[in-house]
């Protein structure tokens, strides 16, 4: 009688962890998270607390920028970075554009990113803007985001298909 007293407790306990599990799933990762910590640690691996597990994702999506960051860092004044959108009537524009701000002291806004339709393929040269930061990571972003591929290659690339 008592071994089956046991049996319904643990079974309505593990049909109570799965439900929770269900509805709130950062409650139960945190609890198992908790439980299982000490497990992991016995096998030699090092368990990362949670703001080093962020700061990991931080870096990791830092990471998928980079190519486009260090571009933008490198920037000289009068020189502009094209990319071409692939799906322009999603997103409205042919082209984006990452200048240098002229007007740029030292309030942080160093960076413009405009975008700009084309003619016949080519930039038509009315540029509105989009977004002014000092921040590359945002400008990169906006740009990966649209799928947004530097000009030049794009020309390369279409050229290497026909």
């Amino acid at each position: 009688m008592l071994t089956a007293i046991l049996a319904l407790a643990v079974g309505v306990i593990i049909i109570f962890l799965i439900i929770w599990a269900f509805i709130k799933p950062e409650h139960f990762k945190k609890l198992f998270g908790f439980i299982l910590r000490p497990i992991s640690r016995s096998f030699g691996r090092k368990t990362l607390t949670p703001e080093e597990e962020e700061d990991k994702a931080k870096a990791k999506e830092c990471a998928r920028y980079a190519p486009i960051t260090i571009r933008i860092d490198k920037l000289v004044a009068g020189q502009v970075l094209r990319y071409k959108i692939p799906e322009p009537p999603k997103w409205g524009c042919d082209f984006l554009n990452v200048e240098l701000n002229p007007d740029s002291r030292e309030d942080g806004t160093k960076y413009i990113l405009s975008m700009e339709n084309a003619i016949n393929g080519m930039p038509d040269g009315k540029r509105i803007t989009l977004r002014i930061s000092g921040q590359p990571l945002h400008i990169a972003a906006s740009i990966m985001d649209r799928d947004g591929m530097l000009f030049e290659e794009a020309r390369e690339a279409k050229k290497v298909a026909l």
